[in-house]
């Protein structure tokens, strides 16, 4: 790898989730000082700055919608951008899922249209009805604490660490993964039926 940047004007705190545009030609960023900034690849410069209502968790660039942008953030709200070719078509809108606790990490299954979310320690599956339209979560599963006996008093809750949807015939299954005391497994879940 070749250094060819750094992207350092933009925030005043830790960041914690970048993610590429499709294109190519843009960077997302999401950090405890509640911006999400878009930059510009080929000059370093911010296309766009917003200031959130609570720290950025993870930004996710939605798959079929190619300039959207999904943030979670730690109160557990969800916001969107659409329409990065210029600063004149810009549009943002908070979702409240009604979940409290922080946004983990995001997938998106494109035949179901629904959004696997880790929000504290469960995941959820929200559909999406309509570009960006959010509905109710669908299924929660809760995830798996292990015994006291094995972690101690200084134990941390576990939560998920990373989300796939794996296509198996006309059902996708969301693929979950957990790290605990640097063990890694993986559940599997037939949540999600074919809409």
């Amino acid at each position: 790898y070749i250094h060819t940047r750094t992207l350092s004007e933009g925030h005043s705190d830790s960041i914690n989730s970048l993610a590429f545009s499709h294109c190519g030609k843009y960077l997302a960023s999401g950090s405890d000082d509640k911006c999400v900034i878009i930059w510009r690849l080929d000059d370093g410069s911010i296309l766009y700055h917003l200031l959130l209502d609570s720290s950025v968790t993870v930004v996710f660039w939605h798959p079929a919608l190619r300039d959207t942008v999904i943030i979670g953030c730690e109160d557990g709200n969800l916001a969107n951008l659409i329409s990065l070719q210029s600063k004149d078509n810009f549009s943002h809108k908070d979702f409240d899922l009604g979940v409290d606790g922080p946004v983990h990490c995001l997938e998106y299954d494109t035949d179901t249209r629904c959004f696997a979310l880790s929000i504290g320690h469960h995941v959820y599956i929200a559909h999406e009805s309509r570009e960006c339209q959010f509905l109710a979560s669908r299924v929660s599963f809760k995830v798996p604490q292990p015994s006291e006996e094995s972690t101690g008093d200084n134990a941390q809750p576990v939560r998920a660490r990373g989300l796939h949807f794996h296509k198996n015939g006309t059902t996708s299954m969301l693929i979950v993964s957990y790290l605990h005391h640097r063990v890694m497994w993986v559940l599997c879940h037939h949540a999600l039926l074919r809409l």
